[in-house]
C-alpha cells in the first residue's frame, strides 16, 4: 500500500505545501450601521420631568448627556473636566467637558437613580416625536 513511500531514495524529500493564512477580521460584515440600545426615560429637574431618550452603549466608560437637553432641561453644572477620547487609529482627542448629576427614573417613576454625566455637542441619532 505504501509501495511509493519506500520507493523513495533519501536524498529526496516529501513536498512540503506552504499554506499562508491571514485573517484580518473575522466578524466582516456588509453593513455600516451599528445599533445600540435605546430606552425611554425621565429627567426630573426643577420640580419638572423631562421625556428623554436613553442610548445604553456597553462600549462606554463614561455617560454623556447632549448640550441640547442640557440646555432644554436648565440642568445646573457641576464644573468642567477634561477628557483624553481615544479614537480610531491610536488618536487622542482632548476636550474639556462640562459635568452635570441628573436625577433619571423609568416612565412609571417606580425607579429612579442619580447619575454623573458629561455633556457632549452632538449624537448621531434620529430625532424622537
Amino acid at each position: 500500500m505504501c509501495y511509493d513511500e519506500n520507493k523513495r531514495s533519501d536524498n529526496e524529500k516529501p513536498e512540503s505545501k506552504e499554506v499562508i493564512e491571514n485573517t484580518t477580521l473575522a466578524n466582516n460584515s456588509c453593513s455600516r450601521e451599528v445599533y445600540l440600545r435605546t430606552l425611554i426615560a425621565y429627567i426630573k429637574e426643577n420640580n419638572l420631568k423631562h421625556f428623554i431618550r436613553v442610548i445604553i452603549d456597553m462600549g462606554s466608560q463614561r455617560s454623556y448627556i447632549s448640550k441640547f437637553t442640557a440646555r432644554k432641561v436648565k440642568l445646573k453644572g457641576l464644573g468642567e473636566e477634561c477628557v483624553n477620547h481615544g479614537l480610531f487609529g491610536g488618536i487622542e482627542q482632548a476636550e474639556t467637558h462640562q459635568r452635570y448629576r441628573i436625577n433619571l427614573s423609568n416612565v412609571d417613576g417606580s425607579y429612579n437613580f442619580e447619575l454623573d454625566v458629561l455633556d457632549e455637542k452632538k449624537y448621531m441619532l434620529p430625532y424622537l416625536k
